[in-house]
């Protein structure tokens, strides 16, 4: 499927065709979505290591 048939293609897209830049000094929303992941995801890692260390 080509661009121009995707139907809300042009609604996610800016006008010319390239992501928008965030402003300076914010970071871009997937690099804040990305550091929460590794965060929880360290945290469920250290859990389960205490679990089962409790456990045994």
């Amino acid at each position: 499927m080509r661009d121009d048939e995707c139907p809300w293609c042009s609604l996610l897209l800016p006008p010319d065709g390239r992501a928008a830049e965030p402003p300076p000094g914010r970071r871009h929303p997937a690099t804040r979505l990305r550091t929460v992941m590794v965060a929880l995801s360290a945290l469920v890692t250290l859990v389960a290591a205490t679990v089962t260390l409790w456990r045994t």
